[in-house]
């Protein structure tokens, strides 16, 4: 605790100085807005009533809000607009602003947009562009609405720079209406066109251990064959937390790698020094781009997470997800079916007990009490953090679902049904687990082979892990992705460069290859319909660590589409540690639920 309390200081204040060193002028701020606002059919309304802009340079400039949108008081519907300010030196604020008209002598529901994304970025020339691409309706009544219109302004033009303001409606049978705007920036293209013959070197940050650095280097020696004037040099920074630490201290010396990988919550205080590359203008190139629809969408929503506008910051790579690992042969000599719910686990754990009564074994752990605090705390139906209506981020998991998940876990604790790897003072539950003193537990598709036990000794099984709800299932998406970081001392061909790196690494061939080789998961939908991938997936023949690899694979799979990542926040990071720690006191330790999460909640204050 008192290790990551030191880091987190050091972060703050390092991106404090950060700040300070390019600390010009603070942008305005927009006070007083009623960000979401019911009304009655033919009510007045001004949504710039009490609402106030202060600047520290220019002073009040209220004057100058700009609405950006349209609403209707005589049309019921939901609208959504918003207020925005420009100061003197081009800082800007902005608010989203929900506007509800109802007919109070109507029963009937508006409809709902889904999917709209309030700022848009076009790079002219990238191709076709259409602002409703991913977006839905639905409506109480009517059900899903297919007829969604964009409303363009009269100088809307994909080949001009600037900022033009769209209207994306959809109205039911019954003439409500739902209707929000976009802005779209349409912008002059940075990227070069070409690689350039010149010598470049790109130094690639990462946090891999021998193994899977020898993998990388297979993989950049077939890059540097393709651009021979290109060197890749890797260089590994330790373990995760080293590589964050040492990204922070070389974006204050202005000493940064080209590119590397990174958790989103370490990626989020990158992003707060300036220091990263959007990708959005190289993904959407017409020479060098790359098609994100054949990439798992849920990497990608990762990797848009970090603002409104979606912008991506950095492309999937080593991703995993958590299985289920259990004793087969305990399952089959017992006639036992793997448990879908916890409440199976909790009635094989029984079993556990009957044939095991010694203190030290459980009937199953959880690997990580991190994981097991946020993935549950979904499937009970809680919260765990979330981006309120500034962007600042929230501690969510004081609520009653929490702790009903909490209270649930701990009554299995106290038979010996559950635990975790503290129980056996140990980081991990593998080694507990191969010497059978646990049955089940759920841990990284990445780490399936640590739980490999001796040959000979019992056989395992791997399935996805247990639910609360068949109806609300949740697994965590786990791993690191590729970011390109920026500064004035990276040229624009050196981040091309690395934009093609990126590219080949996460290309269909090598995701394939590097997911049959690590455990880790493909990130493109082509490599898991891949023939090469499918022959993996059949493990009937494989031996070693491939027959497990693959079986953990396959159940990952199965779980494909309903794994989550919580938006990342600065201070998300710390989140994790004290739901760590929170989990860890009232499994295995005597803190009550409510003191556990007194105590997580005032050390995030």
């Amino acid at each position: 605790m008192k290790k990551f309390a030191i880091l987190f200081a050091v972060l703050v204040m390092t991106f404090a100085l950060v700040g300070c060193a390019k600390k010009r002028n603070q942008a305005p701020e927009i006070q007083g807005a009623v960000t979401t606002q019911t009304i009655e059919i033919g009510s007045e309304y001004d949504p710039l009533d009490g609402v106030v802009v202060t600047d520290d340079n220019d002073g009040t400039i209220t004057s100058d809000i700009e609405v950006i949108g349209s609403y209707d008081v005589d049309s019921v519907g939901e609208y959504t607009f918003s207020l925005k300010v420009k100061d003197s030196e081009g800082l800007t604020d902005e608010v989203t602003i929900k506007l509800i008209v109802e007919d109070p002598n109507s029963d009937n529901q508006r409809p709902t947009l889904v999917g709209v994304s309030a700022n848009q970025t076009y790079y002219i020339g990238s191709g076709a562009y259409n602002p409703i691409a991913n977006v839905s309706a639905v409506d109480a009544e009517d059900g899903a609405i297919t007829d969604i219109t964009v409303e363009y302004p009269d100088n809307y033009d994909l080949t001009t720079a600037g900022t033009y303001v769209l209207i994306i409606k959809v109205v039911d049978s019954q003439n409500a209406l739902a209707q929000q705007t976009v802005q779209l920036t349409v912008k002059e293209p940075t990227v070069p066109n070409a690689l350039t013959s010149d010598d470049i070197e790109i130094t690639f940050w990462h946090a891999f251990g021998q193994e899977k650095e020898g993998f990388v280097r297979e993989y950049a020696d077939e890059f540097e064959a393709l651009y021979p004037n290109v060197t890749i040099t890797l260089q590994s920074q330790g373990g995760y937390t080293e590589l964050l630490d040492k990204v922070t201290s070389s974006i204050v010396a202005d000493n940064i790698p080209t590119m590397l990988i990174g958790y989103p919550d370490h990626v989020v205080n990158y992003l707060s020094a300036d220091a990263v590359e959007p990708l959005d203008q190289y993904a959407s190139h017409p020479e060098h781009g790359i098609e994100l629809n054949d990439f798992v969408q849920s990497y990608i929503d990762e990797n848009t997470s970090f603002n409104s506008e979606g912008t991506l910051y950095g492309l999937p790579f080593n991703k995993s997800t958590e299985v289920l690992i259990y004793n087969k042969d305990f399952f089959d000599n017992n006639s036992l079916t793997v448990p879908t719910s916890w409440v199976e686990v909790a009635a094989i754990s029984e079993e556990v007990r009957n044939d095991y009564t010694a203190d030290d074994v459980y009937g199953f752990a959880y690997d990580s009490a991190a994981n097991m605090f946020i993935t549950l705390t979904r499937q009970w139906g809680g919260e765990y953090t979330g981006i309120d209506a500034n962007a600042n981020g929230e501690y969510l998991f004081d609520n009653a679902q929490t702790r009903s998940m909490l209270t649930y876990f701990k009554g299995l604790e106290q038979q010996n049904y559950v635990t975790l790897p503290q129980a056996w003072e140990q980081d991990y539950a593998s080694d507990p687990f191969k010497n059978e003193k646990v049955f089940m537990t759920v841990g990284s598709t990445a780490g399936i082979t640590y739980n490999i036990p001796a040959e000979g000794t019992f056989e395992i099984g791997v399935a996805p892990i247990p639910q609360y709800d068949e109806n609300n299932k949740h697994v965590i998406q786990q791993g690191t992705n590729i970011s390109i970081l920026k500064s004035d001392s990276i040229s624009d061909q050196e981040k091309l460069a690395a934009w093609l790196f990126a590219k080949y690494l996460t290309s269909p061939d090598v995701t394939t290859d590097w997911a049959i080789k690590t455990g880790y998961l493909p990130v493109r939908e082509s490599a898991y319909t891949s023939d090469e991938y499918a022959q993996f997936l059949d493990y009937s023949d494989a031996t070693g660590n491939e027959k497990y690899i693959s079986m953990a694979a396959n159940a990952a799979y199965e779980q494909k589409d309903f794994m989550f990542v919580d938006q990342p926040f600065s201070g998300s990071s710390k989140a994790r540690a004290q739901v760590d720690s929170l989990t860890t006191q009232v499994i295995v330790g005597d803190v009550s639920i409510d003191q556990a999460i007194a105590n997580a909640l005032a050390e995030l204050e």
